[in-house]
Formats: C-alpha cells, sequence, structure tokens
C-alpha cells in the first residue's frame, strides 16, 4: 500500500523530516537504510555526491540529522533530490524529487503514526487507491 503527501513547499520539508525522524524513534527504530536516488540538483561542484547515487547504506538512526546536514553541504536538498529511508524488513519512506513524501508499507500502524504525526503539523498523508488490474 502506498501513501502520499501533496507537494511540500521547501519550509515544509524540515518539518516533515522531523515528523519522520519522530515516528520512527517513538516506535524503537535504531538503524535503517539510506539511498539517495533521482536528483534535479546540479552536483557538477561536488562529484563525490554522484557515488553516493543509488548506494544503500546503513545509517543509525541518531545519526541521521547530521548525516543529512552533510549531504546538504554537497548540494543535496530534499524536495528536489530523492531520498529513501527503508527500515529493516518494514516500511520505506522515499523524500522525492517531485517534491512530495511516499510511504510504501502493509504496516497500516505505522501508516497511521506517520500520518498522525504530520497531520500535527498541518501535512495530510493519503492513502492512494489500488492501482485497477491489467486486463
Amino acid at each position: 500500500m502506498e501513501w502520499v503527501t501533496p507537494p511540500l513547499s521547501p519550509a515544509a520539508w524540515p518539518v516533515a523530516l522531523d515528523a519522520v525522524l519522530e515516528v520512527l524513534r517513538a516506535l524503537g527504530s535504531e538503524t535503517l537504510e539510506l539511498m539517495h536516488g533521482w536528483s534535479l540538483s546540479d552536483f557538477s561542484d561536488t562529484p563525490e555526491f554522484a557515488g553516493l547515487e543509488w548506494q544503500a547504506e546503513v545509517v543509525a538512526l541518531a545519526d541521521l540529522p547530521e548525516l543529512l546536514r552533510e549531504r546538504a553541504q554537497l548540494g543535496f536538498c530534499l524536495g528536489r533530490d530523492d531520498l529513501f529511508l527503508t527500515l529493516p524488513g518494514g516500511p520505506e519512506i522515499k523524500l522525492c524529487h517531485e517534491g512530495d513524501l511516499h510511504l510504501r508499507t502493509e504496516d497500516e500502524v505505522f501508516a497511521a503514526h506517520l500520518a498522525e504525526s504530520l497531520t500535527g503539523r498541518d501535512i495530510s498523508l493519503t492513502r492512494r487507491p489500488a492501482a485497477a488490474p491489467a486486463r
């Protein structure tokens, strides 16, 4: 199942990330897999970032805010560049280059926690209708 937010303003991205981190901490997550994906930012001045794209790395949740600050120094920008956060055996959160946040999970409890945390910050998270079966 997939849930999605509407497009977020640049000012809303740190707020959305705080909501995600709050839920992960509250549910006892300690590590996650991080991967940078598609990017709209220009990294020509920081070729080392290209080596980070599409490379999964396991990070401690406690280290994630500092890691993202470091990546921002390389030019990474929430809402312009994909960032995948995947819990072991569970939900995948995609902070999307198209400006919205996606959640893919079968865990409706997790989805409800994230929706509540985002709603408390004036960001909606709605379930995307299932695709119609192919004929």
